[in-house]
């Protein structure tokens, strides 16, 4: 598939995006995202948030999107900061990445969750998505990812590679499987959607 037809099927699959609240929409309904369903079905436990992580990695995905553009102040850079920069940098090279999308905020075709993959490229001549992580890895790391692939895939019906970088320890994890994951969480989440009722439903989903 050419560059210009892989980019053109996923930007039918746009998404209203507010920051504040991290609310997505599509057409005119409020929808979950990712993290909502991984919350919801306790894959996600937030009493292990540290104050000020979030803002931390903000502010690190801001210092990558900013060089990748060429216009980042690296002079500005504490020295962790820079060591994270570093990092990203040898990713770049060592994968010979070239970057089409950075924080697209997009919705799966069929089950209308919202995403926003970090980083829509080209790794090595493939077409891929790339999540940039600043902190340790977690365990629900590998499935918020499998949802954004399966969200891809589903938009240019072709197989994508996911990378996932962490740029604090510069260790690269290519996620492979897939094994229906994403489905089987999915219907868990529609069940428990229905269990809980029609306040839920009407929050979340655009199917009723």
């Amino acid at each position: 598939m050419t560059e210009l037809l892989f980019l053109k099927h996923i930007s039918q699959y746009n998404a209203g995006f507010i920051e504040d609240g991290h609310i997505y929409r599509v057409k005119d309904r409020k929808v979950a995202c990712v993290t909502d369903i991984l919350k919801e079905l306790g894959f996600i436990d937030t009493r292990w948030f540290k104050p000020g992580d979030a803002n931390k990695g903000k502010r690190i995905h801001q210092i990558t999107e900013f060089f990748d553009k060429g216009i980042l102040n690296r002079e500005s850079l504490s020295e962790e900061q820079n060591k994270h920069l570093i990092n990203w940098e040898k990713f770049l090279k060592e994968y010979e990445v070239e970057i089409y999308r950075t924080e697209a905020h997009l919705y799966h075709p069929y089950y209308y969750y919202g995403f926003t993959p970090d980083r829509i490229a080209k790794v090595k001549g493939k077409y891929a998505i790339i999540d940039l992580k600043s902190g340790a890895k977690i365990r629900w790391h590998r499935l918020q990812l499998l949802f954004y692939k399966s969200g891809i895939e589903a938009m240019v019906g072709e197989p994508v590679k996911i990378y996932d970088v962490y740029t604090k320890t510069n260790k690269v994890e290519v996620i492979k499987d897939y094994n229906d994951i994403v489905d089987s969480v999915l219907k868990t989440w529609r069940s428990e959607e229905r269990r809980v009722g029609k306040e839920c439903r009407s929050r979340w989903s655009p199917y009723h």
